[in-house]
């Protein structure tokens, strides 16, 4: 029979016993390291989806500023001996797209 002395099996316990802590150390900060990275990369998408929503928002402005212009060197130049300019600001409105309204509302 093999015997193995109680100095012996103390030893491969300890071993053993600082194996299993060390692959927990391990598993534990893969663990971090995968919730921080999952944590980045949805600050990311959430940082994107303003700046794009942002971006729709600025264009559309953009849009509407041009369509009254628009709507305003019309009327000068229709009514220009007139002093009664009116600006139809529905019409300048209406004619600009509002697709991106509905694409943010979906986001």
């Amino acid at each position: 029979m093999f015997c193995v002395s109680v100095q012996h099996q103390y030893q491969m316990a300890l071993q053993y016993h600082m194996a299993l802590q060390y692959h927990m150390a391990l598993q534990y900060h893969m663990a971090l390291q995968y919730q921080m990275a999952l944590q980045y990369h949805m600050a990311l998408q959430y940082h994107m989806a303003l700046q794009y929503q942002m971006a729709l928002q600025y264009q559309m402005a953009l849009q509407y500023q041009m369509a009254l212009q628009y709507q305003m060197a019309l009327q000068y130049n229709t009514n220009n001996n007139n002093n009664n300019n009116n600006i139809d600001y529905r019409k300048a409105f209406d004619s600009v797209s509002h697709s991106w309204l509905i694409h943010v509302l979906q986001i």
